[in-house]
């Protein structure tokens, strides 16, 4: 019987130009022990969808690996053996806080909610919303700075939690590197600004069965994070 021993964590984990090959190398990667996976980021949409597409690689490749996410990295970071970090500029803005998203000021008299609830043909009033649903649709609160300084200011508070033992890879671009011992990589390339809105939709794909996963989990075994899996 195989024990758990290797916990993962990705930072950043919907980072648009890391998040498929990354979370494809973790489905391909199969170690003696079982492995708990770990998916962080500040960004719940991006976050969502990135662990279905994790959990469908998995389901793909028959590995039994372990999965959890959630936007609280202190949490996610305990007892953590391997960390990568692919933090992107709108989850580094995040964490530095939230803007309460704006919604429409509600015109419907209080006596009249609970006939509105559960209208198809009227939007749920602002009050009625869940939090995780006001989460998604806020925004960064950090909207001024740059992408430097935010994201080497996010990357500070997110290693002052990594253990010391941990391995750790950095797939971080544009900012200076990790200070401390890592493996550090320019890879993947940028993805051109014009082409980041497709991702999500390519995502879906895969997720939804529309397009084959053969091929992104194929070349995954041939990256470095894969490599840097498997030492």
């Amino acid at each position: 019987m195989r024990v758990r021993e290797r916990v993962v964590v990705v930072l950043g984990a919907g980072n648009l130009r890391c998040g498929p090959t990354v979370l494809a190398s973790l489905a391909a990667w199969r170690p003696d022990d079982l492995v708990d996976i770990r998916l962080w980021d500040a960004n719940e949409e991006r976050l969502d969808l990135f662990d279905r597409l994790l959990r469908e690689c998995l389901d793909k490749e028959g590995t039994q690996h372990n999965v959890r996410s959630s936007s609280d990295f202190a949490i996610e970071l305990e007892g953590a053996t391997d960390v990568v970090f692919c933090v992107h500029e709108d989850c580094a803005r995040r964490v530095s806080g939230r803007s309460e998203p704006l919604l429409f000021e509600s015109e419907v008299p209080e006596a009249l909610v609970d006939q509105v609830r559960g209208d198809p043909n009227k939007p749920t009033l602002p009050d009625h919303l869940s939090p995780h649903t006001h989460v998604i649709l806020s925004a960064p609160l950090d909207q001024s700075e740059s992408r430097e300084v935010v994201v080497t200011r996010a990357l500070e508070a997110l290693l002052a939690c990594v253990p010391e033992s941990a391995r750790i890879l950095s797939l971080q671009r544009g900012v200076a590197r990790l200070p401390r011992d890592c493996v550090a990589l320019d890879w993947p390339p940028p993805v051109p600004e014009r082409d980041l809105p497709v991702i999500p939709h390519q995502v879906l794909r895969w997720i939804h069965g529309e397009e084959s996963l053969a091929q992104l989990l194929s070349a995954a075994m041939d990256s470095p994070v894969y490599g840097w899996l498997v030492e």
